[in-house]
């Protein structure tokens, strides 16, 4: 399995602020494989797994959008000591990320964090093309 890491430093202090292990990871009930996104805590870690959606304008959704234990979504581990670790999924927390082609032709997203239903942090990201003189 590949893995790719993200660090994110503030600019001043050099300080992490970010830390994202990305690979992929197919949950026990998801029709395939995820995306699979790791964001390392104190004693455990935050695991979500995105389920890969192509649309018909050639658009991919990533979506943490399940029912149960086993789906693709959100989950918090913890661990209690050396041999035992707690896992619990987190039905309330959705994330869904649309990449697609701007009629500009640039790479955009749209990044959005739900909790209970009701989005709580939207990211826009582009990547534009530069522009020759």
């Amino acid at each position: 399995m590949r893995t790719t890491g993200w660090l994110r430093r503030f600019n001043v202090t050099g300080d992490a602020i970010y830390v994202g292990i990305y690979s992929t990871g197919t949950p026990p009930h998801a029709p395939g494989p995820c995306v699979k996104v790791v964001f390392p805590l104190p004693n455990g870690s935050a695991n979500v797994y995105l389920r890969p959606v192509v649309n018909e304008d050639g658009s991919l959704h990533l979506l943490s959008q399940g029912q149960q234990f086993g789906d693709p979504g959100f989950y918090l581990t913890m661990r209690k000591d050396d041999n035992h670790v707690w896992a619990k999924y987190i039905h309330a927390m959705k994330e869904s990320i649309h990449v697609y082609v701007d009629n500009r032709g640039d790479l955009r997203t749209d990044h959005i964090f739900r909790l209970w239903g009701m989005w709580f942090l939207k990211l826009h990201y582009s990547i534009i093309r530069r522009r020759e003189a």
